[in-house]
């Protein structure tokens, strides 16, 4: 028997943290959010043009990059996202 099946068998998260590319599901995951403009709650995208203060609906990026881009303004015709800035969870 191995030694790295050894260490699976007795402590799984010692192999899934000490193997490159394999996080067992510990990705990185960011969503964009403000501040309501009525309370001092806070509002979560949810897509397209809707916003949400139910925290679940939120929408979801894997990559900064990508909640970066959805954050982007570069044309001012995005208002929606006045105010807003992305979370990593």
């Amino acid at each position: 028997m191995s030694l790295e099946r050894t260490r699976r068998e007795v402590n799984p998260l010692f192999f899934c943290l000490n193997t490159p590319g394999d996080l067992c599901g510990l990705m990185a995951y960011y969503h964009i959010k403000k501040k309501a403009s009525l309370t001092d709650d806070d509002i979560y995208f949810t897509g397209g043009v809707s916003w949400s203060d139910d925290y679940s609906k939120r929408q979801r990026w894997t990559s900064k990059a990508k909640v970066e881009e959805a954050l982007a303004n570069p044309d001012g015709k995005n208002g929606g996202m006045n105010f807003a800035s992305y979370v990593k969870e």
